[in-house]
């Protein structure tokens, strides 16, 4: 206000909603209807000041704007009650604007349609609600404008949207290849964009690759087929080679096809979720040069720094005939659980025989379950698909008192042996007769004190707490444990120390607050001085 007033002159302001506004041209009325409807006190965070100099006042008003004063206007008032001084000002309609924070590009989890790849990016804490169109593209190619797929309102009035572009998943065919997007600003702001490679965004994955499967007897004149199953890999462009290799030759020489040769690198097809491919590559044959020979099927993917090769040939590797244990005490007409285990053998086959030879026996005999045709669990292919390994169960029954001191032998047939290999478990028994074994398991019960069973165990499974002896060793005691389901977290064990008895001393071992330092020790000094060949003690 410029001009000649009172010095007590007054300023005062309001902010008129939207919704209320009323505004005359000429806003000098006192009795306009909405003069009424002003905000009589001003919103927290409003600030007035004032400046006079001379013929000069000035009021300023200061604040944050929110969603809430979209729309909204402002007026200005000075006024005199005793000169019946009023002039007042209306300001132009407030257009609030928030510039949105924009995400990093992300792949969504859930791909729909599979094959496709979803790519998306989130915009938070916009306003107003209108979002110009989104623009994506990808290196090479053109850009296509994309309208935000869902629009949130958040609860202080802003917006949150999610903008997503589903890109073919065939189309994405090198690990530099660059997605992008543009989300463009109004009143004269930058537009913010952001950028993903693939391999930054974890798509890629390399292929798994089987061994050549191939039919075990090869008639000759005959076409016969190899093949080899790739999976899991992402995108699904593969270069699939097969080559071949002479006895003898140091050089591989690539296949294609010819009167000899079918060369068929397979489809790629995609997995249910749309994440991997898979596709499956076969060479048909009709060549006669085949006497020694090696083929190779090679296959290259972009996330694989060096091709992974798959060889017809069959590297022979004996096994490695790790264990033959006894898992639990013999018990007359009882069923006995004999475990063997056996590693890094190559090709699969092989015959198991389980032998069991008694205390004064010289020869030990095949037990009439063992069955030399088959292995009781299936070999499985160790990491580095070389080789295979299995763990075998054979349950054999005892045929009474005369079984307590027993040893037993696997015995392993496999074409890379020149002749079987065998293993023994050691002599065991089953009586505790001598005072060595009586004085250690007395400390067995002083280190661990008794403790009451508070019910029997409803479980009858082997506790991986057994010490048993060897040949020449204490030669008279097993502790062999019995894990049960007890309801008071404790785990009890049984130690057999009498031949015509199974169970004849009961302890509860509470494992939280057991010292297995100490049991070691006691095991230790229980074996060294029957110990010639300085075995020590072996754990489980």
């Amino acid at each position: 206000m410029e001009g000649t007033f009172p010095k007590d002159m007054a300023v005062k302001w309001d902010r008129i909603h939207s919704v209320d506004r009323t505004v005359p041209e000429s806003a000098g009325d006192q009795d306009s209807p909405e003069y009424n409807l002003l905000i009589p006190t001003l919103p927290m965070g409003w600030k007035v000041t004032e400046e006079r100099a001379g013929t000069h006042l000035t009021s300023y008003l200061t604040f944050t704007p929110t969603v809430q004063d979209d729309g909204a206007r402002v007026r200005c008032c000075f006024f005199h009650e005793t000169k019946c001084i009023r002039e007042e000002r209306v300001s132009p309609d407030f257009q609030v604007w928030a510039r949105p924070q924009v995400s990093e590009i992300q792949v969504l989890p859930e791909w729909d349609p599979r094959d496709k790849v979803p790519f998306a990016v989130h915009l938070h804490n916009f306003y107003p609600r209108e979002v110009p169109p989104i623009q994506w593209g990808w290196d090479g190619a053109g850009s296509w404008k994309e309208d935000p797929s869902q629009v949130d309102k958040n609860a202080d009035g802003t917006f949150t949207a999610t903008s997503v572009w589903r890109v073919p998943s065939r189309s994405l065919t090198r690990p530099e290849l660059r997605v992008r997007v543009c989300v463009p600003h109004g009143h004269g702001e930058p537009a913010s964009e952001r950028e993903l490679s693939l391999r930054a965004a974890g798509l890629l994955r390399p292929p798994d690759v089987s061994e050549i499967s191939q039919p075990e007897s090869m008639p000759t004149g005959k076409g016969v087929t190899l093949s080899c199953r790739i999976v899991g890999h992402f995108p699904g462009e593969l270069s699939v080679t097969w080559l071949w290799r002479g006895k003898g030759e140091a050089t591989a020489v690539m296949l294609r096809d010819s009167p000899e040769y079918r060369v068929e690198p397979g489809t790629a097809i995609l997995s249910r979720d749309g994440k991997s491919f898979q596709q499956e590559t076969r060479l048909t044959r009709w060549s006669s040069r085949d006497q020694g020979a090696e083929y190779i099927c090679r296959v290259g993917h972009l996330a694989l720094e060096t091709p992974i090769e798959r060889s017809s040939a069959c590297h022979l590797h004996p096994s490695e005939l790790r264990e033959v244990s006894q898992t639990q005490a013999l018990i007359p007409e009882q069923l006995v659980t004999v475990k063997t285990r056996l590693s890094g053998y190559n090709p699969k086959q092989l015959a198991m025989t389980l032998l069991g030879k008694k205390a004064r026996k010289k020869k030990p005999r095949a037990l009439e379950s063992s069955d030399p045709q088959r292995i009781h669990t299936t070999p499985s292919q160790v990491p580095d698909r070389k080789s295979y390994s299995v763990e075998s169960e054979q349950h054999v029954p005892t045929t009474g008192p005369e079984d307590k001191r027993v040893e037993y032998q696997s015995c392993v047939k496999h074409e890379a042996l020149k002749k079987s290999e065998s293993r023994s478990s050691g002599l065991t028994d089953h009586s505790a007769k001598s005072e060595r074994s009586q004085s250690f398991l007395s400390c067995v019960d002083d280190l661990y004190m008794a403790q009451e069973v508070y019910g029997p165990t409803r479980g009858k499974r082997l506790l991986d707490l057994v010490l048993a002896t060897g040949n020449d060793l204490i030669g008279d005691l097993v502790v062999n444990g019995k894990l049960g389901d007890s309801d008071h977290e404790l785990i009890t064990f049984t130690i057999h120390h009498k031949a015509d008895k199974s169970v004849s001393n009961t302890e509860v071992l509470d494992f939280r607050k057991a010292n297995f330092d100490k049991l070691r020790r006691l095991v230790s000094e229980a074996l060294k001085d029957h110990d010639p060949r300085g075995r020590g003690v072996q754990e489980e």
